[in-house]
């Protein structure tokens, strides 16, 4: 089996793996594993605060949504804004909450002790993680040993590049 996550469910993909002890892989995208550690949200090169606000405008959550896709990406499908908008927001507000409070898995260290392969899949034009804060995480199961990159890809590649991210998906299932 394979389990593959993408932004926040990235994050939960990695808060079940060891939960998860049929899996042979995971696949992560738009996901910087977060720590315990003061570099622990280094991960992100901007992470708008309008995914923790209960009741964001939509002005905020326009801009949000923008940053989630590559620079000049169009049309941005219009399900991202209503699936945004339609999220209870006391749910991001809890997370928020949450974060701010520590209540958070070590996942810089859950993927350090993986026993399984993790492949990281990152868009070249992503706007929200940082591919060198990606580069540079101790990753002992990395699939190909580097994180696989999507050229002209933002933080939704699956979207904006299917067929790309589609090889490197069918192509890590088949190595699995």
């Amino acid at each position: 089996m394979l389990i593959v996550g993408w932004s926040l469910g990235g994050h939960a993909v990695l808060n079940a793996a060891r939960s998860l002890p049929s899996a042979a892989g995971l696949m992560i995208f738009g996901t910087p594993p977060i720590g315990r550690t003061s570099e622990g949200f280094s991960g992100f090169k901007a992470l708008s605060p309008t995914v923790f606000t209960p009741a964001p405008s939509d002005a905020e959550i326009d801009a949000a949504i923008k940053s989630a896709f590559a620079p000049g990406f169009a049309p941005i499908p219009a399900f991202v804004g209503a699936d945004f908008r339609n999220t209870d927001g006391a749910a991001r507000g809890y997370l928020g909450a949450n974060v701010q409070k520590g209540r958070i898995a070590d996942e810089v260290e859950i993927v350090r002790n993986l026993k399984i392969p993790l492949a990281i899949v990152h868009g070249e034009e992503e706007q929200i993680v940082d591919l060198a804060y990606l580069q540079r995480l101790e990753a002992p199961t990395l699939w190909r040993k580097q994180v696989q990159l999507i050229a002209g890809a933002g933080h939704a590649p699956q979207w904006e590049k299917a067929a790309e991210f589609d090889a490197i998906l069918d192509a890590f299932a088949a190595s699995i």
